[in-house]
């Protein structure tokens, strides 16, 4: 576990590295796909909604003991999500969840991605992205709110995985991403820490210039956490199935 503190170190100059040839392959897949020299490139940020169908649930099998606070819920959480191919920033919430509808979620992250070009085409590319992110998740009820029996755990990852864009038309891109990471948790009152795997897969339709620059973003998230605390209280899985639907400009 110990060379999970060598991330912050590694993952920089990998980025600085990469994002230079991740920009260009952006505006390759823009530029050489346009039939005429003066079309305007394709809208590179997204601003989307995302209702999130979740699932939260305790997983330790090794103590027979469970935590006297659980958090287990299946239930809905809405996501506000910013993306561009470098940067991508969200916020997300919840509330009356869990058996009792006592149960409020809330998230934020930020993360920042860089590309290494393995095949480009006018109409389909296939990029290997290299990403730095960071979590920060807070499930609580009104009884362990500010205590340290919430589950308040900030998360640092590093994760890669592969991207395939296709033009179908002129104005219609397809886009499918599949994201694997590990990192490193850290509970808020630094009292337990732990390792975190993420996967993610993700599904864009972008249908471009509808209003002058404008468009839309349609598409679907899936989307597995694993917090292995090494605090049995904290121990939970957390599944999301994301309808999403936004804008492009």
């Amino acid at each position: 576990m110990r060379y999970l503190y060598q991330i912050p170190r590694i993952i920089p100059a990998l980025l600085i590295i990469l994002i230079f040839t991740g920009t260009a392959a952006a505006q390759m897949f823009s530029v050489g796909s346009a039939p005429q020299a003066d079309r305007s490139p394709d809208p590179l940020n997204s601003l989307t909604l995302n209702y999130v169908f979740a699932d939260f649930s305790y997983f330790d099998n090794v103590t027979p003991d469970v935590p006297e606070v659980l958090y287990d819920f299946n239930g809905p959480l809405y996501r506000v999500q910013y993306e561009n191919p470098l940067l991508n920033v969200y916020g997300m919430i919840g509330s009356s969840l869990g058996e009792d509808n006592a149960v409020r979620v809330a998230g934020i992250g930020v993360q920042l991605s860089a590309y290494l070009p393995i095949y480009m085409r006018p109409r389909f590319r296939a990029l290997l992205p290299a990403m730095l992110s960071t979590d920060y998740l807070l499930i609580r009820t009104s009884e362990t709110a500010g205590t340290n029996q919430e589950f308040a755990q900030n998360t640092g990852y590093i994760g890669t995985g592969l991207q395939f864009d296709i033009r179908a038309r002129e104005n219609l891109r397809l886009q499918s991403k599949s994201l694997a990471s590990i990192g490193y948790m850290v509970g808020t009152f630094g009292s337990d820490g732990g390792v975190s795997y993420k996967f993610e897969q993700q599904i864009r339709i972008f249908i471009d210039r509808l209003f002058g620059n404008a468009g839309l973003a349609l598409g679907t998230d899936l989307r597995y956490i694993r917090y292995n605390s090494n605090n049995d209280n904290f121990m939970y899985d957390l599944q999301q199935i994301s309808v999403v639907a936004g804008v492009t400009f």
